[in-house]
């Protein structure tokens, strides 16, 4: 690619930013910038669907040990991160 073929693309870029800009605007949205940021959000329900399973299999382990008031502790521990995670299921719907 030749230097003046580089200016060309850079152009293109630009006009392209522009009508996505512009799109944007049409659509309500206040920035690019805060579409594009989106994107790169984590979804914070699956976090916390982690957490819960990590905690639940935790608790199994501590039963198998024979561990009953750790496991019970760990029960009410992902039982919190449940309930935290259904407020952000029934937020979202």
């Amino acid at each position: 690619m030749s230097i003046a073929n580089l200016g060309d693309v850079r152009k293109e870029g630009a006009a392209i930013d522009v009508q996505f800009t512009s799109v944007l605007l049409r659509l309500g949205r206040q920035s690019a910038d805060e579409v594009t940021m989106g994107l790169f959000k984590r979804d914070p329900t699956k976090k916390l669907q982690k957490a819960y399973e990590q905690k639940m299999e935790a608790a199994m382990h501590a039963m198998r040990r024979g561990d009953v008031r750790g496991n019970a502790m760990l029960v009410a521990e992902a039982e919190k991160i449940k309930a935290e995670l259904d407020g952000y299921v029934k937020a979202a719907s």
